[in-house]
């Protein structure tokens, strides 16, 4: 892919409003809250947004507004922001707008940018309280630095700055709301976002994000280092090939990645590689690259010591963690068979002991 085609997004790396010292965070702090209840039980969930809401609902100048992004799963169609506001006791309006090639987290920074427009339109607003699934999203809208989606952060800064400076009492409050409650303010601006029957196609040149062009390509080269791994010139012919939930483990860059994410101990995992690569000093290993001998175990077995000797026969080696049998066809499983065996796959195990 062409960057330089598909790479409109503007960006502003000496924005006013991200001079130090004049950043809306950091002059009207006060004013700016964002508010989650750290529970999975979804009735008090649904207590604490409705208590939010009763609030905006009862209190004079007080603007309550919901919002909502819809990322397609097609690659044909743009993403969908869209936002509702309520004050006086009753719903007011509602916008949405076609996102462009966008991230989920742009798609709904861009929706908390409509909905706090449709807030400042409203007459004589003092408080308002935007109900969002996404805080994140709510977060970024604060910062005027360069980053996926700054236009829009830039528009909030601006007009809420100018809001916040004709009344010290104004305050802009967002409420985490869980998508799975599904709660009747917020789940009609999701179902206003997501109709299936508004579709906009993507087009010749559609905005697209820096945020959506990091997406994709991550995406391409996951496709291509999973391509790659299924055949034996990349991996080589020895490499152990193990699982994760019944599949066979593919590489990932997530959480630590597929390998390293379950070690903390550099040593345990140097020694885990050795063992899946068939680099260790064992046995076979020696032989097949004409090292001199021993090649063979010295269990009561004896016979070339081979991986799978070692892993599944040898019985020097302990494959149970309170009676229970480990799975050493798993990734976790032969990590703990490494943290119950510190020997394993070192010079000190090998035929020889050296």
């Amino acid at each position: 892919m062409d960057l330089r085609r598909s790479f409109p997004e503007p960006f502003d790396a000496d924005a006013d409003e991200a001079r130090p010292g004049y950043r809306l965070m950091d002059s009207h702090t006060g004013s700016i809250q964002f508010e989650s209840l750290d529970s999975k039980d979804l009735g008090e969930q649904l207590a604490f947004v409705e208590s939010w809401f009763a609030k905006a609902n009862d209190s004079p100048g007080w603007v309550a507004v919901a919002t909502d992004a819809s990322v397609r799963p097609e690659h044909t169609w743009q993403a969908v922001s869209a936002a509702r506001i309520w004050y006086g006791g009753a719903f007011r309006r509602k916008a949405r707008r076609a996102a462009g090639r966008v991230t989920a987290p742009d798609a709904e920074l861009y929706a908390i940018r409509l909905g706090v427009g449709l807030a400042l339109a409203a007459p004589n607003v003092k408080n308002i309280v935007l109900f969002t699934d996404h805080l994140p999203s709510a977060e970024a809208a604060f910062d005027p630095s360069p980053h996926s989606g700054q236009e829009h952060s830039l528009d909030v800064c601006k007009n809420v700055r100018e809001w916040l400076r004709g009344d010290p009492e104004r305050s802009i409050t967002f409420v985490k709301v869980l998508s799975s409650l599904e709660w009747d303010f917020h789940h009609r601006v999701h179902c206003y976002a997501s109709d299936p029957s508004l579709k906009v196609a993507i087009g010749r040149r559609p905005h697209t994000t820096i945020g959506w062009l990091r997406k994709h390509h991550t995406s391409a080269c996951i496709d291509e280092w999973t391509r790659l791994f299924a055949t034996p010139e990349y991996t080589g012919r020895h490499f152990l090939k193990l699982t994760d939930k019944s599949k066979v483990a593919q590489p990932s860059y997530l959480a630590g990645g597929t390998w390293c994410s379950v070690f903390d101990e550099p040593v345990e995992f140097s020694w885990f590689c050795c063992g899946v690569l068939d680099h260790a000093p064992t046995g076979d290993f020696r032989r097949r690259f004409k090292f001199p001998g021993p090649y063979d175990c010295r269990c009561e077995n004896g016979g070339n010591q081979t991986r799978d000797h070692i892993i599944h026969r040898c019985p020097r080696y302990q494959r149970e963690i309170d009676d229970i049998v480990l799975d050493l066809t798993t990734v976790p499983g032969l990590a703990e068979f490494c943290r119950k065996n510190p020997s394993v796959f070192s010079f000190g195990d090998s035929p020889s002991g050296d």
